[in-house]
C-alpha cells in the first residue's frame, strides 16, 4: 500500500488507519496507535525511518520481511495485519500495522520494579518466548534482535515482536543512517559482531534476558556500545551466583552454556534451554527445603507444574562416559537449514533465501562412540533374570538441531532383519541413537544404529539379530509402545498370561532400559471396574504420568503414576459420560484408539470414534468434543455382520507448535488448532495406489482395510509431514511451507515428494509405521514383508 501524506500527525489517515496519538518514537521509528476505519479496531502502526525513493535495495527489503512477519502464525508472535509505504516528497516511509496492546514491554516490566519479577513468572515468559523462537526457527527466519523491548506484555501472555526489522538494518540504507546495524550489543551474541546469524545467535539473546530476570542485571553492560561489544568478546560471563548466591548451580552451569561464546557450545534450542533452565530451578528448590508447599499439587494431580519441572530433570542428564577412548564422527551441515526439496528445482518451497539462516559450512559432532561389535565386551551387554539389558556405557546421546535441513528423496541405508512377523511399533529413542521395535513378534527389541549410520556407504547393509530383547507375552497392536521422554524408560501394553480379550487385565509395562538390571515389569489395575484390554498408550510430556485408553470405543482412559517402587499406580480413572451413537459406520468401525497429551499437561486428546476429536480436561474430569473432522465417503463392505472396516487412526503433536495436532481422516490428515478450533490444512495424495483397500491376513482373516492413509510421522523441525497409504509401498512427504503446493480437485495439499516405489519394501506390502528420527535425517518404516527399513532423507 502506497500512500500520500504530508506529515504524521493525530487525525492523520494513513490508507484506512487513522492515527490517534503517538506512543514512543526511537532510533528506528516511531509507533503509533491507530485506528482501522474498515474493521473498526486499534491498532498500534510503526512507521520506520524515512529513506528515499531510489534506495529500492531497502523497499524491496522492506516489503519481503514483512511478508514473512505477516506469514508467522504462532501465539507468542506478534502478528502483522498490514504494511506499506507513506510518500513525503521525495522520501518513502514504510510502516507496519500490528495489533494494539496496553500491557507495554518486558523492559518496562524490568525496570519498573524494584525488585526482580518473581521466579514463576520469569519462567512463564522465558517458555514463551522459546516457543516463539524455535517456531520462528523452524520456519526458517531468525529475529537477530530480541531484547525486552522487543517482547509486548498483555495479561500473563508474552508477545515477541520486530521480526525481520533488524534484517533491514543490514542494508545499506540503514547502515549509513544509524549505528544500530548489529543489533542491540548488550544482547547481542558474540558472533553478531562479524555479522553473522544463527538461530544459536537468537538463543544467546534469550539466554542474556534469563540472566537479567534472575540477577538483575545483564552479563555485560557500559555507558558505550563499544565498551559492551569490547567486554562481549574480551571478558568471561561473570558468574550469576556472586549476584544471587542462592541460585542452584544447574541454573548458573545452564545460563553459562547458554551465554557460551561459540554458537556450537550453546542448548541445541531454545525449549531446551528454557526447559534445563526449569529443572535446576525445581532441583535446587528441593534440595533446599525437603517440604515445599504447592498448592497445585493434590494425590491426584501429578502433573502441576512444579511436578512437571522435577520430572523433567533427567530429560538432558547423561551417564558419565569421560572413561570411554571415544572418537568422533561428524556431518556437515549449514549453520542453519535451508530447507529446499529435491522434487522440483523450479518450486521454491523456502520462503525467501536471503532471509533463512546463512549458507556456510561447519563440522558438528554427530556422536562420540566406540566401536559397536555385538557380543563385544565393549558393548556392555548384561544377562538378567528376565533378558538383556544394557550397561549404562551404551546409553549416549548426540547434540541435535532438527532437521532435515535439506531433504531429499529417501535413500535405503538400513534393513534390520531379525522378525518373523509384522512389526506395528517402530519407536526412536528421543536420543537419537537407539531404535524399539514391538509387534505381532511379540518381542520387545533394542538396536543400536549408531556405528551401522555413521559409516559412508552407498550400499544397503542388513543388520540382525538384535542386541537387545525382551518377551512380551502377546502379539502388540499399533501405538502399544513408547519411550519416556528421557529416553530411559520403555513402556507398552501386554497382558501377563498371554493373549486374551475376556479374561485377563491389560497390562501396563515398563523397561528401565539403561540400568544394569533392566528387566520388564508388568502391572495391573486390579478395581473390578477396570479396563480389561488397553488400545494405546501416551507418555506425558514430563514423563511422569502413562495414559492408556480403553481398545473398544467407550474412550475410558487411565492414567498410571510411574515411579521407581515395585509397582505403578492408577491414579485416575476418566470415564467417557456418553454412548457412542451407532450409524452405518460405527456399526463396522474397528480401530485402536489414539491419545495425545497437551503440552502443558492438563489436558489429553482422544481419537476412538469416525471423524471426532475429543477433549478431556484431565484435572476436572471433564469430557468436550473439540472438533468434528470432514465426513469422508467410505466403501462399506458387502458382508455388515462382519467387523469390515479396520481403521488406522493417528493423532500427533507439532513439535515446534503446542497447539497444532495432525489427524488422519480416513483418506487425508488434517492439521488443526486446539485454541481455535479449527482446520487448518488438509493432506491428500492423487497417485492411483493410494485408492485401494487392502487385506492383512496376519491381522485378521476377515476385516479389510478400506482405501486410507496409514502410520504418519511429523519431522521434527515441525517442517514435513511423512506418511503411507495402505495400499502404497510408497511414503509420502507433504512440505508445510509451501504457500502455493499441488492440490487435488477438493482442494487437498498432494504431497511434494514420493519415494520407495522401486527400492522399498515389496510392491503389495503394507507399511505398518513409519517415524522421523530425533534429528530428521532418517526416517524408519516397518511393512509387511517382516522387515524394518532406514532411510536417509537428508541431503550430506
Amino acid at each position: 500500500m502506497l500512500v500520500n501524506q504530508a506529515q504524521l500527525g493525530p487525525g492523520s489517515l494513513v490508507g484506512r488507519y487513522r492515527l490517534l496519538k503517538s506512543l514512543g518514537r526511537g532510533g528506528l521509528g516511531e509507533v503509533w496507535l491507530a485506528e482501522d476505519i474498515d474493521l473498526q479496531r486499534q491498532v498500534a502502526a510503526k512507521f520506520l525511518l524515512p529513506v528515499l525513493h531510489s534506495e529500492q535495495e531497502y523497499l524491496q527489503a522492506f516489503h519481503r520481511e514483512a511478508r514473512l512477519a505477516a506469514s508467522l502464525d504462532h501465539p507468542h508472535i506478534l502478528s502483522v495485519h498490514d504494511y506499506g509505504e507513506l510518500r513525503q516528497g521525495d522520501d518513502v516511509v514504510t510502516y507496519l500495522i500490528m495489533p494494539y496492546l496496553e500491557g507495554g514491554t518486558l523492559r518496562e516490566r524490568i525496570e519498573g520494579g524494584s525488585r526482580r519479577l518473581p521466579l514463576d513468572v520469569s519462567l512463564r515468559y522465558l517458555q514463551q518466548a522459546a516457543s516463539a523462537i524455535d517456531y520462528a526457527h523452524s520456519q526458517g527466519i531468525l529475529h537477530r534482535d530480541i531484547t525486552p523491548a522487543n517482547i509486548l506484555l498483555q495479561e500473563d501472555q508474552l508477545y515477541l515482536a520486530d521480526f525481520g526489522i533488524a534484517r533491514l538494518l543490514t542494508t545499506s540504507t540503514y547502515r549509513s543512517r544509524t549505528s544500530a546495524a548489529i543489533g542491540s550489543p548488550a544482547y547481542m551474541a558474540p558472533e553478531r559482531i562479524q555479522e553473522r546469524s544463527l538461530p544459536a545467535s537468537d538463543l544467546y539473546s534469550l539466554a542474556v534476558i534469563a540472566y537479567q530476570l534472575f540477577t538483575g542485571r545483564l552479563p555485560f553492560d557500559g555507558e558505550e556500545d563499544l565498551a559492551i561489544l569490547l567486554k562481549l568478546i574480551q571478558e568471561p560471563v561473570p558468574s550469576p551466583r556472586q549476584f544471587v548466591p542462592q541460585m542452584p548451580e544447574a541454573v548458573e552451569r545452564v545460563l553459562l552454556d547458554g551465554l557460551a561464546r561459540k554458537p556450537e557450545a550453546r542448548p541445541a534450542n531454545c525449549m531446551a534451554f528454557v526447559e534445563a533452565l526449569t529443572r535446576g530451578w525445581q532441583a535446587g528448590r528441593r534440595s533446599r527445603s525437603g517440604d515445599v508447599y504447592d498448592p497445585d499439587a493434590t494425590l491426584i494431580a501429578p502433573w502441576n507444574p512444579q511436578a512437571l519441572a522435577a520430572n523433567m530433570e533427567n530429560r538432558a542428564t547423561e551417564p558419565d562416559l569421560s572413561d570411554l577412548n571415544t572418537d568422533n564422527a561428524s556431518y556437515a551441515t549449514s549453520d542453519v537449514p535451508k530447507l529446499t526439496s529435491s522434487v522440483s528445482k523450479k518450486s521454491t518451497l523456502v520462503k525467501d533465501s536471503e532471509t533463512q539462516m546463512g549458507q556456510k559450512e561447519q563440522k558438528v559432532p554427530l556422536l562420540k562412540r566406540r566401536g559397536f561389535a555385538l557380543g563385544a565386551a565393549s558393548t556392555a551387554i548384561l544377562l538378567t533374570g528376565s533378558g538383556l539389558a544394557l550397561g549404562s556405557t551404551l546409553y549416549r546421546s548426540y547434540e541435535q538441531t532438527p532437521g532435515p535441513r535439506q531433504l531429499r528423496a529417501g535413500r535405503p541405508v538400513l534393513r534390520l532383519n531379525d522378525f518373523n512377523d509384522l512389526i506395528w511399533n517402530l519407536c526412536w529413542n528421543p536420543r537419537g541413537r537407539y531404535l524399539a521395535t514391538l509387534g505381532n513378534n511379540a518381542n520387545a527389541q533394542i538396536w543400536d544404529l549408531a556405528a551401522p549410520l555413521a559409516e559412508r556407504t552407498t550400499s544397503l547393509r542388513t543388520l540382525g539379530p538384535a542386541p537387545l530383547g525382551w518377551r512380551v507375552g502377546n502379539r502388540v497392536s499399533r501405538q502399544q509402545m513408547a519411550w519416556s521422554p528421557d529416553g530411559r524408560t520403555l513402556a507398552l501394553l501386554g497382558s501377563m498370561k498371554g493373549w486374551s480379550f475376556d479374561s485377563e487385565n491389560a497390562a501396563v509395562g515398563t523397561i528401565d532400559v539403561f540400568s544394569p538390571n533392566a528387566t520388564l515389569r508388568f502391572t495391573v489395575d486390579s478395581d473390578a471396574d477396570a479396563i480389561h484390554f488397553y488400545g494405546s498408550l501416551n507418555w506425558s510430556p514430563s514423563g511422569q504420568t502413562l495414559a492408556t485408553i480403553a481398545s473398544d470405543q467407550t474412550g475410558d482412559i487411565t492414567l498410571w503414576h510411574l515411579d521407581a517402587s515395585a509397582s505403578h499406580k492408577v491414579f485416575k480413572r476418566l470415564k467417557n459420560p456418553d454412548e457412542t451413537q451407532e450409524n452405518e459406520i460405527t456399526k463396522v468401525f474397528n480401530a485402536n484408539p489414539y491419545l495425545c497429551w497437551t503440552q502443558d499437561e492438563k489436558q489429553l486428546l482422544a481419537y476412538f470414534q469416525p471423524f471426532t476429536i475429543y477433549l478431556w480436561d484431565v484435572e476436572k474430569e471433564r469430557k468436550t468434543k473439540l472438533l468434528d473432522l470432514p465426513q469422508r465417503s467410505l466403501a462399506l463392505p458387502e458382508n455388515r455382520s462382519q467387523n469390515g472396516i479396520i481403521f488406522f487412526l493417528s493423532l500427533l503433536n507439532s513439535p515446534t507448535n503446542a497447539t497444532q495436532f495432525l489427524a488422519n481422516d480416513v483418506d487425508i490428515a488434517v492439521i488443526f488448532d486446539i485454541e481455535r478450533k479449527k482446520i487448518i490444512s488438509t493432506l491428500g495424495c492423487s497417485d492411483p495406489e493410494t485408492k485401494g483397500s487392502y487385506l492383512l491376513t496376519s491381522y485378521s482373516d476377515w476385516d479389510r482395510f478400506c482405501p486410507q492413509i496409514g502410520p504418519m510421522s511429523w519431522s521434527p523441525n515441525g517442517r514435513y509431514v511423512a506418511g503411507s497409504y495402505l495400499s502404497s509401498n510408497q511414503i509420502f512427504v507433504w512440505d508445510l511451507n509451501n504457500e502455493h503446493p499441488r492440490r487435488d480437485s477438493e482442494g487437498h495439499h498432494l504431497p511434494e515428494l514420493a519415494f520407495g516405489k522401486e527400492h522399498g519394501h515389496p510392491k503389495g506390502t503394507l507399511i505398518s509405521d513409519l517415524t522421523w528420527s530425533p534429528d530428521g535425517r532418517y526416517l524408519a518404516s516397518s511393512a509387511d514383508d517382516y522387515t524394518v527399513l532406514i532411510w536417509q532423507v537428508e541431503e550430506v
